[in-house]
């Protein structure tokens, strides 16, 4: 049930409340076959090309992802669907493509946060990747 998981976090998938599973064994008689491996195989690899590809091809740079963690008002993360990753990777990115605008992203990111419960946690991490932000080169870590 596992294979594919992560084919269901794609945002398409995920909304659409239609997720895959490709299960490795025939599922009238719970038995493995070469055959039903293949099934799988295909059948995820059809998904694959249908979501995954043209995913990734939208957000082939990282500046398209940047815009995209950082619409304002900043919302629920919609490539991530992780708060902390969003966060994490929002502000990263923002110092390196949108460095005039950094702190309104982070005000945003904060006002966001404000809205959730039981975020003091997440309000750490802003604070920890702000402070990681602004003591460090980000662009000299990424490889463009």
């Amino acid at each position: 049930y596992t294979f594919g998981t992560e084919l269901n976090n794609l945002p398409e998938i995920r909304f659409s409340e239609n997720l895959y599973y490709f299960p490795l064994y025939d599922t009238r008689n719970f038995k493995v076959y070469d055959t039903s491996i293949k099934d799988a195989a295909t059948q995820y690899l059809s998904v694959f090309e249908k979501y995954a590809v043209p995913f990734f091809e939208k957000y082939r740079h990282l500046q398209s992802v940047e815009r995209q963690l950082n619409k304002l008002p900043i919302t629920y993360p919609v490539i991530t669907n992780w708060t902390d990753k969003h966060i994490v990777f929002g502000l990263l990115l923002a110092s390196v493509f949108s460095g005039e605008n950094y702190n309104a992203i982070r005000s945003s990111y904060i006002d966001y946060l404000q809205t959730m419960h039981n975020s003091s946690e997440l309000f750490q991490l802003l604070h920890d990747t702000d402070k990681f932000v602004k003591g460090t080169n980000v662009r000299s870590l990424l490889r463009f």
